[in-house]
């Protein structure tokens, strides 16, 4: 049941305090509604809306439960009168008319507004976490309005959240302490779990979930037999899948998988992308690539596989004498120029947290464990890669470099970008996000489109704009695109 902290007091969710504000902790996704229901029906003129939400939290008879109870009352006579109204008459059911509430371009104007904006997009993403669901807790955090101190409410702890701020309504993953100015809404882990026992487990476990989702099954590329260079058996040429940021083989690649399969050997190659650098997953696809004894070898890649794919081929190129090279590479949303928005890891980890979650098949997304990597390892050394080749210092400029110097590595590509405008809930929670660091440029709402359609130097690489955020590269509606990324690699 919800339980309410006052400033001073510890909440066992973050092993911390609350100071300059209260604390109310959801321990379900169906309590938000309670909360919601007070935050729009405590308020009363000519009384201060955000005094008039404390000081109901505050009360020592507060009962979450009736205002939800009472709330979902009004939807059923608000559903009534809907449904009666006359031709013309103005919509009253917010779900008929939800872009009067999130408007591309604006937010809500009061800090109630972003405070219910807020609690919508965590019950949103809490309940995509399915059976991890009850892994987590939410906890939102109000400051006393008593106090005249702006960025006075703090929580302290030892642990990690997903925390949606006000402002912009920006999404990030952080470490505790955290400091915030009004309000804070933050899914935390709960009890159940262990940080230090998950990582070593997931990507076997997003492997998992992906199939137990209903993903299409694909063979690992571990298990590939080793294949004799002369043997005289014919193949089919060889398409790996490589994913990209937080995501497995399994159920990324959708319609593509199916139409690949009906001309290539297909597999996947699962990898650790948030513990391990871009360099050490090329590295270790190169070493597979180079003992499965493929004659031809293909690649498709979604975002920042792309650049493991890149790294690879460069590996293969200094350690096989070009013996063995990636053919071509199908790309999409993959930063090849790098990706301004991992600048700030919580950040681009939270924006792909909303993407997935609202999209319709739920695609695996796991804020347990993005929760528990950054807990236990102060960040994500997978993201740092990502950053843009601006200075030498960069990774990507590194790889740059090793390509001038190998151009055998610098493979034929099929590069995918999208830009898309941001509609639902979802999408708006993670595209100000990207327009926080982004700007206005076109995008995927993760991937600046500049990044992924680079001019390329190689006279048969093609680029291909298309209308799509970061996650939807691979469904019927792209279908066009993906018949044009399979001829592509086909061609003699």
């Amino acid at each position: 049941m919800p339980i309410v902290y006052r400033s001073g007091t510890i909440l066992p969710e973050s092993r911390g305090t609350v100071q300059g504000g209260l604390a109310v902790a959801l321990h379900d996704p169906g309590e938000i509604d309670g909360l919601t229901a007070l935050c729009l029906l405590a308020p009363s003129p000519p009384a201060n809306p955000w005094e008039s939400v404390y000081r109901a939290l505050g009360d020592p008879s507060l009962d979450l439960a009736a205002w939800a109870a009472h709330w979902r009352g009004l939807e059923v006579i608000r559903a009534a009168v809907s449904r009666t109204k006359m031709p013309g008459q103005a919509a009253t059911s917010r779900d008929e008319d939800e872009d009067a509430d999130y408007p591309d371009e604006e937010f809500p104007t009061g800090q109630l507004g972003k405070l219910l904006v807020a609690l919508d997009a965590a019950k949103e993403l809490w309940r995509a976490q399915k059976t991890e669901a009850a892994l987590l807790s939410l906890v939102a955090l109000l400051a006393d309005p008593s106090r005249p101190e702006k960025g006075d409410l703090n929580l302290d702890g030892d642990g990690a959240v997903l925390v949606i701020r006000p402002g912009s309504l920006i999404g990030e993953v952080v470490r505790l302490p955290l400091r915030v100015t009004s309000f804070a809404v933050c899914l935390a882990l709960g009890g159940g779990t262990s940080t230090s026992a998950r990582r070593p487990d997931m990507v076997v476990r997003l492997r998992e979930k992906a199939i137990g989702s209903g993903g299409r099954p694909l063979r690992d590329i571990r298990e590939l037999p080793p294949r004799a260079a002369k043997a005289k058996v014919k193949v089919r040429p060889l398409a790996v899948l490589v994913h990209g940021l937080f995501a497995t083989d399994i159920g990324t690649f959708k319609v593509l998988q199916e139409l690949l399969e009906m001309h290539f050997d297909v597999v996947g190659f699962p990898h650790d992308t948030l513990s391990e650098s871009i360099e050490a997953n090329g590295f270790e696809l190169a070493k597979h690539l180079a003992v499965v004894g493929y004659p031809r070898v293909y690649c498709v890649a979604h975002s920042r596989g792309g650049l493991v794919v890149r790294s690879a081929a460069v590996q293969l190129a200094k350690h096989t004498g070009n013996k063995l090279a990636i053919a071509r590479c199908a790309t999409f949303g993959t930063p090849h120029l790098g990706a301004e928005m991992a600048e700030n890891q919580g950040s681009l980890i939270a924006a792909i947290a909303f993407l997935k979650a609202g999209l319709a098949d739920r695609s695996v997304a796991s804020v347990v464990d993005m929760l528990a990597c950054v807990a236990e390892m102060g960040g994500y050394p997978g993201i740092c890669d990502l950053r843009p080749a601006s200075t030498d210092a960069t990774w990507l400029a590194k790889l740059q470099a090793e390509e001038g110097l190998y151009p055998d590595a610098k493979m034929e590509l099929f590069a995918v970008g999208g830009d898309t405008r941001p509609t639902s809930l979802m999408q708006r929670v993670a595209g100000w996000s990207a327009r926080r660091v982004i700007g206005r440029k076109p995008s995927d709402l993760v991937v600046a489109q500049s990044s992924s359609l680079p001019l390329l130097s190689n006279p048969n690489s093609l680029r291909q704009p298309v209308g799509c955020d970061h996650f939807s590269y691979f469904g019927h509606d792209q279908a066009h695109t993906l018949y044009q990324a399979v001829e592509f690699l086909r061609r003699p």
